[in-house]
């Protein structure tokens, strides 16, 4: 329908969140995690792999994160007793890293997903790219580090993420927020 939509020149935008691309129903099925209980719910295979053809073909324009905090006892239950989320932001440049890996994006489009098209969608013209003018919101990344998500190193004060002890590769070294450095490993 949005490729459609698009097609006939409506207004309209598409966003996806890394663990769609990243889990499907196979990861829930392996042992029912209850960090993989989000709304919408997680599809199959080929849904997943839909989703990263849709970000290709620029269907989807941005990727965000869904950033859904939930305390321990949220989430320490039955999957079917757990409430819906998971927390996805310190995430989101490793997991969405992986689409250029995997040749569905390049690394400026992987870029123009996670800033400059949310921020031209929101209509918020003074950021979402590097130019004079516009503010100093950036990112420095380790397109090559390889590191390994652990509970202490969560910045989030959740930590419901199905990814403690993976390894991911691609890591934010600073963050940049209005010209002020507000994050570094």
């Amino acid at each position: 329908m949005i490729e459609r939509a698009k097609r006939e020149k409506i207004r309209v935008s598409c966003e996806t969140c890394p663990h769609y691309f990243t889990f499907s129903l196979k990861d829930i099925e392996d042992n029912f995690d209850p960090n993989l209980k989000v709304n919408p719910p997680l599809g199959r295979e080929e849904d997943k792999e839909a989703i990263k053809r849709a970000l290709s073909k620029d269907i989807i324009d941005c990727i965000a994160t869904d950033h859904a905090p939930h305390t321990y006892l949220e989430k320490e239950v039955t999957f079917y007793e757990a409430s819906f989320g998971i927390i996805g932001l310190e995430f989101a440049f490793s997991l969405s890293l992986n689409l250029v890996r995997e040749g569905y994006l390049e690394l400026k489009d992987l870029s123009r997903k996670l800033s400059y098209a949310p921020s031209k969608i929101l209509g918020l013209d003074d950021r979402g790219e590097i130019r004079e003018g516009k503010r100093a919101d950036l990112v420095i990344v380790d397109l090559e580090k390889d590191w390994r998500v652990e509970i202490k190193d969560i910045v989030s004060k959740s930590k419901n993420t199905p990814l403690i002890g993976k390894t991911l590769k691609g890591k934010v070294e600073y963050t940049i927020y209005k010209g002020r450095v507000v994050y570094k490993i």
